[in-house]
Formats: C-alpha cells, structure tokens, sequence
C-alpha cells in the first residue's frame, strides 16, 4: 500500500514564501521611487507626499481587510489585491502626471495592507499545530526580512542597468510570482467565514477592542516605533557627531542582519519565556537600551548597540506576532481581525514615529529625542498591561506548549 506523502509546499511554506516575493518587490519600488519622482521633475515636499500616500493607504486598508476578508475569501482576494498591486506599481512609470501617479500610489497601498493582512490570516490558518506558532511566526517574520534585504541589493543594481521604468515593471513581474502562492486553497486555511464557540455571531470588528489583542497591537506598535526611531533619526544624529555616511550604513547593516538571523532562533526562547513576556521585555529592554545611543559617540561602542537592538527587535517582534497569533486560536474571523490589527498597528507606528520624532527633535534637539521618546512609549505600554492586568488577567496569555524547534513543515 503506497503511503500518503507531505506535499514539499505546505500552505506554511506558502505564505513564508509569499511574504519573501512581496518584500522583494515593496522593497525595491520603495527604494526606487523617491529618486524616481525626483527625476521626473517634482520637488521634495512633493515627493514625501507621494511617498505618504502609499502608506496611508496601507494604514486604512489593514482592519477592514481582516475584519471582511478573512475564511473562505482570504485567498481569492489576497490574490486579486496581489495583481492589482502588481499593476499599480507597473504603472508607476507609465503614468508620471500628479494625479495619476498618486492614484497609482493610493492603489498600491491599498493593495499591499490587503495582501498583507491577509496572508498573514492565511499563515494562522495554515498552522497546524498550536506548539509549532512560535517556530511559524519566527521564520514568517525572517523570510519578510530576507525579502527586504534581497530588494535592498537589487534596487539600486536595476535602477543603474535598466533604468526606472524597467524596474518598476521587474518589480511587478516579482510580484506576480505571489499570486500562486496566496490563491492556493486549502482545508485548515480557507475554512467557513462563521466561525464558532465563543463569540459566534458577534460582530469581527467588537473583537479589536479586547485587551489581549489591544496588549498585542500596542507591542506591535512600539517595537515598529523604537525601530523607526532607528532608521529615521540615527542616521541624522551620526553625522551630527561626525560619523561618515559609510560607518553609519556598517551599523544600520549590523542591526538589519541581525534581526533577520535572529527571528527564527528567539523561537527557541519560548520554551522558558511566555510570547508575551518575551514581547514586553524586548520592548523594554530595547527602550533602555535606545536611551544609550547620545551616551555613544564612537564608531565601536555604537555598532555593538546596533547590534543588540537587532536581536531585541527579533525577541519583541516575533512575541508580539505569535501572542496576536495565540488570540486569534481557531475562529477564522478572530484570524482576520488579529491580523488586521497587527498590521495596522505595525504601519501606524511606521506613519506616525517620523512625524512626532520629527517634532520632538526640532524643540529639544536629537540627542534627547533618543531619550524622550523611548520612556514615552515604553510608559505608555506599560500603562495598558498594568490596566490589562488589573481587568483580571484578561490580557495575559495562556503558558505557551514548548514549540519544536524547527519550522512547521
């Protein structure tokens, strides 16, 4: 009798690969297309509009798309957002005008909070057993990772060799490999749209105000917070004391490989730490650690920190991934909506650390940005865990089952 063989391409491994193409393709137009809409002949403010629009777009689109597009509609519309996005993003060289570049834009966003939300449901779906979340979540977040840094070589490589308006198409022909990937059907993730026990017939969208899932769109937040606070302010702060542009790029490298090897290997951790404790204390030891970066003002000392942001960064995002994971357990809906809050909450720090940085930086100076705004989000994270925990434990997540060590197959 011929036994049953595991297809190589789970649903799993699906979305991990999935989550890679799409990283690819956002990182490269994303790189691309300031210098793009600068050679076409608009200004810089202009061009940080343009840049907005995008994320704006995927900001709104995250909780509507999990709330209405989870269960049985998941892939087919994951797939249909993919084409669309890959469209749009073709377009950007087509249509240079204003409008018609900020409808493209607008498109995009739109597109990639959906293909984003929602392959993230399907990967809760896809799992099939509640000890391997950790081991799932922690490769999922490394292959986005390795997409961001496999576009962050190639963009500038395309850009040079063919030119922008052939990149952006290479960048949609990217994109259209995910299409497969996010339509593949399959029992555990396109299951009924009505989910059951608990909270059946309640509305998706009364379940974004629970504390567990509040507690884990708040880690989601911060830890998307402290990291922007990085990428957009430490640059500007190293050349003010002097560092080069080529040192500065060394350390931004050592924090972003780190991270990335990191993600799959904090898994382990959950054997002896809760998700959520994991979560809570990167966050705040990440906190504490960001208050040293005016105290460092060398090459060295810097880099090392650098270093140890990007494993604190793994620890918190992949606790706060699996406890979102943890909430949303076996109610398709509850997936969609988990999902939709993580990713808003994660785009909502990405949209808003610039602007209020920005502020902060210019009456108090960046040195001490690096320190007000790490003890005002750490403060206010703490705020909502100690409510969590005075509502009666409703926020505290159940002990996690030691997860395998290995990802889902």
């Amino acid at each position: 009798m011929r036994l049953a063989t595991r297809p190589a391409l789970t649903p799993v491994r699906q979305a991990y690969l999935a989550v890679f193409v799409l990283s690819v393709s956002i990182s490269i137009q994303s790189a691309v297309f300031p210098p793009f809409a600068q050679a076409v002949g608009y200004e810089v403010a202009t061009v940080g509009f343009l840049v907005s629009v995008f994320s704006v777009f995927s900001l709104v689109s995250r909780l509507p798309a999990g709330a209405l597009l989870s269960g049985r509609a998941a892939p087919w519309a994951a797939a249909g957002a993919t084409v669309l996005l890959a469209l749009a993003t073709a377009g950007y060289g087509l249509v240079p005008a204003l409008p018609s570049l900020t409808a493209m834009r607008a498109l995009s966003g739109l597109a990639y909070g959906v293909v984003g939300t929602l392959n993230m449901a399907i990967l809760m779906g896809a799992i099939e057993r509640r000890e391997q979340r950790a081991a799932a979540t922690g490769w999922y977040l490394g292959w986005l990772a390795a997409g961001n840094a496999v576009g962050g070589f190639l963009c500038g490589w395309l850009a040079d060799a063919v030119g922008y308006q052939a990149t952006f198409l290479v960048s949609a022909l990217v994109l259209l490999l995910a299409v497969p990937l996010v339509a593949a059907r399959h029992p555990a993730v396109a299951g009924p749209s009505r989910g059951t026990g608990e909270g059946q017939g309640r509305p998706p969208w009364t379940w974004m105000f629970r504390m567990p899932l509040l507690v884990s769109g708040l880690q989601a937040f911060n830890v998307n917070a402290l990291s922007q606070l990085i990428w957009t302010f430490y640059m500007l702060y190293g050349l003010e004391i002097g560092l080069t542009l080529s040192l500065l790029g060394l350390h931004r490298g050592a924090y972003s490989t780190t991270s990335m090897v990191a993600r799959p290997l904090v898994a382990r951790l959950t054997r002896w730490v809760s998700y959520s404790s994991m979560a809570t204390w990167g966050l705040v030891i990440t906190a504490g650690v960001t208050l040293l970066v005016p105290v460092l003002g060398s090459f060295l000392p810097l880099l090392v920190l650098n270093i140890v942001l990007g494993g604190l960064r793994a620890g918190a995002l992949v606790g706060s991934m699996v406890a979102a994971v943890e909430y949303a357990g076996e109610d398709p809906r509850k997936r969609g909506m988990a999902a939709g809050m993580y990713s808003f909450a994660t785009d909502a720090a990405n949209v808003l650390t610039p602007l209020v940085g920005g502020l902060v930086a210019e009456r108090i100076g960046l040195a001490a940005t690096f320190w007000a705004m790490p003890l005002g989000l750490i403060t206010v994270y703490l705020g909502l865990l100690a409510v969590s925990a005075w509502q009666g434990g409703r926020g505290r997540l159940p002990p996690p089952v030691a997860p395998d060590a290995v990802a889902p197959r």
